[in-house]
């Protein structure tokens, strides 16, 4: 469809062109000028106000009055900020002019205007167009240039009696600009794959030189069965717009044999439709909350898209889970997450952690359990905010030089290798809960301080026991005399740990302020024993 030239032209003035007393100016509502009453009033017997040129800020209560008397409303040249929602009530408006204001926005009700055939809004601050506007079935003149809209609703399409439609100057993102730049035809011919993707249940985006997925594909959520993506291969990758994940019964994507998948990765795309669409809709449920859960993925390492994606623009993690996947490392660029504040990566094949984490300052909660990490010592990093830190089920034979200045208050090196007990992590002095169940300790060293102070718990209990030699009892009984020795060595210290618990699969002893005591019941700590 060819564009014939603006026929908006002979109408608009520009402010350098406009002539006006200097008291003009200041006016500030109608309540302060009786020239706009006036206006208003002769509206009502017109059917047009003409308040162009006046410098109002806002759209008056006697405007919105006029009701279904105004069919043709002047507003251009003035510094509106915002258009309000009861222009509805123009019910027989038929011409809008609001040109050359400071707009950054229209109404959803502007769709109510059934009669509206003209709309201006050219020379604003316009961001987006509201979807409502595809409403105005009688629009034939739509101008909104020079402003910063980014995409163009596609039901567009459906405006049938529009002939003239000028977008120029704005910063367009969607359409792109092989397709923008060829005019409205183009345009509409663009946006009727998407129609009829809602009808036929296929979308091809081939040929149209796209760089990238638009979000817009969503707009085919109901019905998209096969997205043909065959020849699209850009040298930065191929990324998916989380919104794909609204399109639930989509069985097929064809992508071109030799593309590189950016977002999501290879190891997510290869697991097939319904795997891709599950894992972006992770981030879709995630956001509210700043937080995603990319469990049982079979990553084989970190998401880079966490590190920075244009598609993720606005995505402040908070709480990144990773559970359950084949995470060899984390990578050295984890430090740029400022705003994490908990990280699980239980059940990968972690070895070590970089130094950067350092770098996270409001990190709170930190899970490594089930990796394959060997020790901690002065080489591990130091995280001054971290509150809760587990590496339960790792490999670790050795917890020395680690401790010191942290702000711990529960550490759990349960299920390890570990065979001297950690005496300077113990000693920190805002850990509450020490959990060293199932490792190699054989004794409780003197210097463990005990005293009276807010309730601590220190869990050390079932340990693996390296020879039968030590105890020629029942294995009940050789537990106990373990557990029986390590309270003694207990009671010859100062008092710190207000509750020691050794626990087993038969009983827990409990050492503290009084004598050794059994309990014949469920433990405080459960534990499985190891044979």
């Amino acid at each position: 469809m060819s564009l014939p030239s603006s026929s908006s032209q002979k109408f608009q003035r520009t402010r350098s062109t406009i002539s006006r007393e200097s008291s003009v100016s200041s006016r500030r509502s109608d309540a302060e000028d009786p020239e706009v009453l006036v206006r208003c009033d002769l509206a009502r017997k017109g059917g047009k106000l003409d308040l162009s040129g006046y410098s109002i800020l806002h759209v008056s209560a006697a405007m919105l009055d006029l009701g279904n008397f105004l069919k043709v409303c002047w507003l251009h040249e003035n510094s509106l900020t915002v258009l309000p929602e009861e222009i509805s009530s123009w019910s027989l408006l038929s011409q809008l002019r609001l040109s050359n204001n400071v707009l950054t926005s229209l109404p959803a009700s502007i769709g109510k205007l059934k009669h509206l055939s003209m709309l201006f809004v050219d020379h604003n601050r316009l961001r987006s167009l509201p979807e409502e506007i595809c409403e105005c079935k009688q629009l034939s003149h739509f101008n909104f240039q020079y402003n910063r809209v980014e995409r163009i609703p596609i039901d567009v399409v459906f405006l049938t009696k529009l002939h003239e439609f000028l977008y120029e100057n704005n910063p367009m993102v969607f359409p792109h600009k092989f397709v923008s730049n060829n005019g409205y035809s183009a345009i509409v011919k663009y946006f009727k794959r998407y129609v009829n993707a809602n009808k036929t249940g296929k979308l091809d985006l081939n040929h149209c030189k796209l760089d990238h997925i638009p979000p817009e594909v969503q707009y085919c959520a109901e019905r998209l069965t096969f997205l043909d993506l065959a020849d699209i291969n850009p040298p930065s990758g191929v990324s998916l717009p989380c919104e794909l994940s609204k399109c639930k019964h989509i069985s097929s994507i064809r992508f071109h044999p030799e593309v590189k998948h950016s977002f999501p990765p290879e190891s997510v795309v290869s697991q097939g439709a319904s795997v891709l669409l599950a894992y972006l809709s992770q981030f879709v449920q995630g956001k509210p909350s700043n937080s995603v859960d990319l469990s049982k993925f079979a990553l084989p390492s970190f998401p880079v898209e966490l590190l920075g994606n244009p598609l993720l623009k606005g995505y402040l993690f908070s709480k990144v889970v990773l559970d359950e996947n084949l995470l060899e490392n984390l990578p050295d660029a984890i430090g740029s997450l400022e705003t994490l504040q908990e990280l699980h990566v239980r059940e990968n094949k972690i070895q070590s952690i970089p130094s950067t984490m350092v770098l996270l300052t409001q990190l709170k909660v930190l899970d490594l359990s089930g990796n394959q990490l060997k020790e901690m010592n002065r080489n591990f990093p130091v995280i001054h905010s971290l509150e809760y830190l587990s590496v339960k089920g790792n490999e670790i034979s050795v917890i020395e030089n680690f401790g010191s200045g942290t702000n711990l208050t529960h550490f759990n090196a349960s299920e390890n290798r570990i065979e001297k007990f950690p005496v300077e992590l113990s000693n920190s002095e805002k850990l509450s809960t020490l959990l060293l169940q199932s490792n190699n300790i054989r004794t409780l060293p003197p210097e463990i301080k005990l005293k009276p102070v807010a309730a601590r718990d220190l869990a050390i209990g079932p340990q693996r026991l390296s020879s039968a030699a030590h105890f020629h009892r029942t294995a009940q009984e050789s537990e106990r005399t373990y557990f029986d020795g390590l309270h003694k060595a207990a009671g010859h210290s100062s008092r710190s740990w207000e509750h020691i618990t050794f626990s087993s699969s038969s009983a827990v002893w409990e050492a503290g302020i009084g004598e050794l005591s059994v309990r014949q019941s469920l433990p405080v700590i459960t534990t499985q024993r190891n044979h």
